[in-house]
């Protein structure tokens, strides 16, 4: 509170009493700004000469009439109903005054919160600021009754074929719910449920229901409208209707033209919108780098759809409890044992910069922008780098990887390019006119962060703990999962294993508001879970299979059936190449890391030690088959050396001048290190790949990395070739690379070694 403006206090005139006060509050009292009037004018007002009746008649109607100004009242009044007169107005006075501040003061913050960017004003001032518009942010259990209009109020609760409502009240029973535990541990029935779907868009799909009770059957032409996306959602994608989708990000949009028009979107983004607006379970592993902002766009919108019905219903739920206090028989399950309804996880604050700006975008009309810790998000999470740079700029740049012997491919710019700090968390809370970040997590409706951010405030095993804030996700979102596979897979898995744990402490929860199916342990079987890559992986498939349980089943592109796998990247190799693919035989996924190794030492090493056969390359997508391999190496005494994304750029270069130059015989390289450097390896005649890449690409850059110019300048040739070792349960990676029709014969024949030639 702002201190009273006045003359200043003489400490020497005051007694002990007000000098504490002042100490205190930083004021004098009050009572001692009326006490200290020096200037009130004495009138001396002759008693006989007045009438009274009418006077005071006056004086009481002045009273009655507090707003009207002073000399609404009669110039002569009774002595005493004059004295009277004074000190009221004196008190009113002194009110309203009091009054004037605080709105100005009130006025004042307004203004700063609107000119946020301008602002360097620190998270705890901030929060007291909007204290007054947001009361409810503080636990999902105090929602203030807001002002809502009657459609928002009522609409979720009226519209019974709402795919929310449909999925979330609806309480499965004891019996079903065994019934979907049974067919999870019979992957042949589950085989069995399968189905085959194309669609225009997305092409083939398998769709895999976990029962028939349970099964959907979703219609991928609907637009957002007839998905129940919410009204607000829907007013701001109109004002879009003649934009770009993809680049709706960046959108500046002109309010001042709102022609009613239909937001389209494009046949992808609608089927994607259709399947995940039925919360089933969605695995994209086709994403490349022109679709990912289309694909973000889709699921920030469901995402925040999402939030805003499960934040209205609640409000709703208030008030209607609040006007039915007398009837203790109506309850509302509509709430979690935590308030967070929404994760998603990104691999770099560019992605997280980029969700944002589209929740802002879809959220906000830009006159009405209220956006609280918005200059210290930007601060955060921007600047957006380099993807502003003209053409020029990016001619430059190729220009400098040529010189450098840099790889940089498109997919490296889009990965690499802003800020890709791996290590962050954030919380949003929405509000009906604003949008809060930085929010404490157990204030929060959306979390974006990175599988990094989450492990430090989850902990590891011995340490303090905190999961509670993953008991109620009812939406997660695993976007870029390739990425976060070249970072610690570890760390993802850890947050899939403390999904839904009972909470260690109630944080304020309302029991009787809890939904039933998560008291019950049900949680897992309602959660949706969206994922999204650029490559299938089998970590990633064993997320999709061991972790989503969505009663609603799941949808998944079938890649097997992708135009691009059909020919493969071995296509892309341009000259005469001699490949040989070696089929390690093993019984079970388990036991193929010491199979593999096994090939390796007594079958291929061998053939590659002659002086010949120097200028070996070997390429080692996993670091522990790498650190497996490079141990044998130094043990045994081979001349080698290995480059790894650990280690510093002098060491690397060192490596790399002394293989060019034959001064080692073996140079080990791990995939994460190509990922993250990209490096032209130069000085190879012979490949050995110790596993398929993840990235198939990557299989027909390193080839094409053999005949290098510069070395053979007199015009000498060399003879070149490329090993592969690959097992029956590499199919996907095998198909990317030598096609689907090569792939299915290589691993169901009964021959361990098969041949190409390129030309």
């Amino acid at each position: 509170m702002k201190p009273r403006k006045g003359n200043k206090i003489k400490y020497d005139k005051l007694d002990n009493k007000d000098r504490n006060f002042v100490k205190a509050f930083g004021e004098s009292h009050p009572i001692n700004d009326i006490d200290s009037d020096k200037n009130l004018k004495v009138q001396i007002v002759n008693d006989e000469d007045q009438e009274p009746t009418n006077k005071y008649q006056k004086f009481k109607n002045s009273n009655e009439n507090k707003d009207l100004p002073d000399e609404s009242i009669d110039d002569v009044v009774a002595p005493y109903q004059l004295l009277l007169n004074d000190l009221i107005n004196d008190d009113q006075s002194s009110s309203s005054k009091r009054k004037i501040d605080k709105e100005k003061s009130k006025q004042k913050k307004q203004k700063t919160i609107q000119e946020d960017d301008e602002s360097t004003e620190d998270k705890s001032q901030d929060e007291e600021e909007h204290s007054d518009i947001e009361q409810d942010e503080t636990n999902i259990n105090t929602y203030s009754q807001e002002v809502l209009c009657k459609d928002n109020l009522e609409s979720e609760e009226l519209i019974k074929n709402d795919p929310f409502h449909i999925h979330f009240e609806n309480n499965l029973d004891e019996k079903l719910v065994e019934k979907l535990k049974s067919n999870l541990n019979d992957r042949e029935k589950l085989n069995n449920l399968k189905n085959n779907i194309q669609w225009p868009g997305l092409g083939n799909l398998v769709y895999s229901p976990l029962s028939q009770e349970t099964k959907l059957n979703i219609e991928p032409t609907k637009t957002p409208k007839q998905l129940f996306i919410k009204q607000r959602i829907l007013d701001r994608l109109n004002l879009c209707a003649d934009e770009t989708v993809g680049d709706v990000i960046d959108l500046e949009i002109n309010e001042s033209n709102q022609v009613e028009r239909e937001f389209k979107l494009d046949d992808k983004q609608t089927e994607i919108l259709n399947i995940i607006s039925n919360y089933a379970d969605f695995y994209h592993s086709d994403v490349d780098v022109n679709l990912d902002s289309r694909i973000k766009f889709v699921y920030v919108l469901h995402a925040l759809n999402h939030a805003l019905k499960t934040r209205s219903r609640i409000i709703a739920h208030n008030d209607k409890m609040k006007q039915n206090k007398s009837n203790t028989d109506i309850e509302y399950r509509d709430q979690g044992l935590t308030r967070p309804k929404v994760l998603i996880i990104v691999p770099y604050r560019k992605f997280a910069l980029k969700i944002i700006k589209i929740i802002i975008r879809l959220l906000m009309k830009k006159n009405e922008e209220f956006v609280s810790n918005k200059k210290r998000f930007f601060d955060a999470f921007g600047p957006a780098g380099d993807e502003d740079k003209s053409p020029n700029d990016n001619d430059k740049n190729k220009e400098e990887n040529e010189e450098k012997n840099l790889n940089h491919d498109e997919d490296y710019d889009f990965l690499f390019t802003g800020n890709t700090d791996d290590h962050f968390k954030i919380g949003l809370s929405v509000s009906k006119k604003s949008l809060k970040l930085f929010t404490e997590f157990y204030s929060s409706d959306i979390i974006i962060a990175s599988p990094l951010g989450l492990k430090s405030v989850i902990g590891a095993d011995g340490e303090l703990q905190d999961h509670d804030f993953l008991s109620s996700i009812e939406l997660l979102i695993l976007d870029n999962s390739d990425v976060l596979l070249m970072q610690n897979w570890e760390h993802v898995l850890t947050v899939f294993d403390n999904l839904h744990l009972q909470p260690k402490k109630s944080h304020d929860t309302d029991f009787s508001r809890v939904r039933y199916w998560l008291l019950d342990g049900h949680a897992k079987f309602y959660r949706q879970t969206l994922i999204f890559s650029r490559i299938p992986a089998p970590p990633i498939n064993n997320i999709f299979n061991k972790y989503c349980f969505n009663y609603n089943g799941k949808y998944q592109i079938d890649m097997l059936k992708s135009p691009k796998y059909q020919v493969g990247t071995i296509c892309k190799i341009g000259f005469q190449l001699a490949q040989v693919f070696n089929k390690i035989e093993c019984d079970s996924p388990l036991d193929l890391p010491d199979a593999r190794f096994n090939f390796f030492i007594e079958k291929i090493l061998p053939k590659f030690r002659d002086e010949m056969m120097s200028h070996t390359l070997i390429f080692i997508p996993s670091y522990f088959d790498f650190v497996k391999v490079r141990n044998y190496f130094k043990k045994n005494d081979v001349s080698s050396m290995n480059v790894s994304e650990y280690l510093d750029n002098k060491s690397i270069d060192r490596a790399r001048y002394l293989f060019f130059h034959g001064k080692i015989h073996f140079l080990l390289l791990t995939e994460r290190f190509y990922f993250y450097k990209r490096y032209k390896m130069r000085g190879i005649n012979h490949l050995i790949f110790y596993d398929l890449p993840s990235y198939a690409e990557y299989y027909s850059s390193f080839c094409n990395f053999l005949p290098d110019p510069k070395r053979f300048k007199n015009g000498r040739l060399e003879t070149f070739s490329s090993t592969v070792l690959y097992s029956q349960y590499d199919a996907q990676k095998l198909c990317a690379i030598v096609g689907q029709q090569r792939a299915t014969h290589m691993i169901n024949s009964d021959k361990s070694v098969h041949m190409f030639m390129t030309e």
